[in-house]
């Protein structure tokens, strides 16, 4: 009788910081910036972001809402924290831009699903995406090699 050998290689994923760039680049480089200059965009740069606590990049504009809520989770971006926001942004901080946007010169964010189901609103729910710079809003990476090809990727930027 054949002893029977497992095979972990199914079970294990080695992340790839060039996927995670590639991903990078198609996702988040619209609004954030991924070099060094480290240059607020439309969200905070993601330079450093590793080790970061939320909510403290001088000059962006984060909202009352949002930093009460980092406040009272108290945390870093680490390899954790990045898997389940980039997992569910909106579960892990609802009141995030990334997935939100603005619809009104006050500053109130809202999500599609409650601005409108028709099309009309729709499309012109889209058109206040782009002229704040945002082309898709972000309602996470469902695909866990994809979140650990990101996260590597994040981990370079030092």
């Amino acid at each position: 009788m054949a002893a029977a050998i497992p095979i972990l290689s199914a079970c294990w994923y080695d992340a790839d910081s060039d996927r995670g760039h590639a991903i990078a680049e198609a996702l988040c480089a619209n609004c954030h910036d991924l070099s060094s200059a480290a240059t607020i965009k439309h969200a905070p740069p993601l330079w450093k972001i590793v080790g970061r606590v939320p909510g403290t990049v001088k000059g962006f504009d984060y909202s009352q809402d949002f930093l009460t809520l980092v406040a009272t989770k108290k945390f870093v971006w680490q390899e954790e924290s990045l898997d389940f926001f980039l997992s569910n942004p909106n579960q892990f901080l609802p009141d995030n831009k990334m997935s939100k946007f603005e619809l009104s010169s006050t500053g109130t964010y809202t999500t599609p699903e409650t601005y409108s189901t028709t099309d009309r609103k729709l499309n012109k729910a889209k058109l206040a995406l782009l002229k704040l710079g945002h082309y898709e809003l972000f309602h996470g990476l469902q695909a866990s090699d994809e979140r650990d090809d990101l996260i590597e990727f994040l981990y370079t930027l030092r």
